[in-house]
């Protein structure tokens, strides 16, 4: 079993630059992946996406790339010159014209609107394989985490679909003994009835009816659905592919199972152990939401 839920961070450094990756997931209905990068990977968003798709499945997941330069490696800033030399010239036609002294320095001509601009940085091989790299690394440590944290959901569930397993055991024997002493109770009540002779109706017909009341209480099809649907569920949870959804819809069949015995039987002992089976089906439910 492998949770939706997880964490995993990568980082490398070398002479030019450093990177590091983060990603988050949190479970969610569907996959969604969001991405915080910085403007010159923005061409490389949807790779990026396609590979968290690929190897995460579901989940909602944010993935956090911070790229640092080193001062040696590439000149982030350069000076606008056609747009400072305009500055200059507009400046100088400014003193001309005023007769009281124009102070000024060069942090304010800096300030100027489109003095400066931003260099385009080029992803070269060196950037981009590095980059996917650690994208794949901090993959790899969410998986680590999501699948420890995925085992300890698999202890929790199996913990209680042996309960369930014990519960329905008892409510199939409880189910029986109460059937056959409602039966024989019902036959001593009509036999009374039929030894004063005011009433005047074959044993055999009587007996077929009780019998007939008797089997609407019967709920061997339930317990064999439940049986039937635990083994499923066992060989489920043995196997290594995405089972979260279908744990999902078992739950829903153990409850629907569940609440039909509950309604056919009348004895305490298995409401209370139906109401023991609904709260384990329920804690299989919440974690089986937080599975791949």
């Amino acid at each position: 079993m492998i949770s939706m839920t997880g964490y995993g961070r990568s980082e490398m450094m070398n002479d030019n630059f450093s990177i590091a990756v983060e990603i988050r997931a949190l479970n969610g209905k569907y996959f969604v992946v969001s991405t915080k990068i910085p403007k010159f990977l923005y061409s490389l968003d949807e790779e990026i996406k396609k590979i968290i798709k690929r190897r995460c499945l579901r989940g909602k997941l944010a993935l956090n790339i911070n790229i640092d330069f080193f001062k040696s490696s590439i000149d982030m800033f350069t000076l606008n010159e056609s747009v400072f030399n305009q500055y200059i010239q507009l400046i100088n036609q400014v003193e001309k014209k005023i007769t009281y002294d124009f102070n000024y320095n060069i942090i304010d001509i800096i300030k100027l609107p489109n003095m400066i601009k931003n260099n385009e940085i080029k992803i070269d091989e060196d950037l981009r394989s590095s980059l996917f790299k650690i994208i794949h690394s901090a993959i790899d440590d969410l998986i680590k985490f999501r699948t420890l944290e995925g085992k300890n959901i698999e202890r929790q569930i199996k913990e209680c679909i042996m309960r369930l397993k014990g519960n329905v055991v008892e409510i199939e024997n409880l189910s029986k003994s109460s059937a056959n002493e409602k039966f024989e109770l019902m036959k001593s009540k009509i036999n009374t009835l039929l030894s004063d002779g005011t009433i005047k109706l074959s044993i055999e017909r009587l007996h077929q009816e009780v019998a007939i009341i008797i089997d609407k209480e019967n709920i061997d099809e339930e317990i064999n659905r439940i049986k039937s649907h635990v083994d499923f569920f066992e060989k489920l949870i043995a196997s290594d592919k995405p089972i979260g959804k279908e744990l999902v819809f078992l739950t829903q069949e153990f409850n629907r199972e569940i609440n039909t015995i509950s309604n056919k039987v009348n004895n305490s002992k298995v409401s209370q152990l139906v109401v023991k089976s609904k709260n384990d089906i329920e804690v299989i439910r919440e974690q089986a939401l937080n599975l791949i």
